[in-house]
């Protein structure tokens, strides 16, 4: 599992690759919400399934990102 935080390219989200641990992605859902992002769930944004089989879930500040 991967967690990636780049602000300058609007770029937030975790990859899950295949074998990842259900408890290990709650646990960095907890921890990306209590620094601020909301991850979106499936109705909000559709998790993108990489060529590899990479899990992508999308997430966003919680806060407005000053420009």
């Amino acid at each position: 599992m991967t967690v990636h935080i780049d602000p300058e390219n609007w770029d937030w989200h975790i990859d899950l690759q295949p074998g990842y641990v259900a408890e290990e992605y709650e646990h960095a859902v907890t921890l990306v919400e209590a620094r601020g992002m909301e991850v979106y769930d499936s109705d909000e944004c559709e998790p993108d399934l990489l060529d590899d089989g990479t899990i992508r879930i999308w997430m966003s500040p919680k806060e407005a990102i000053p420009t």
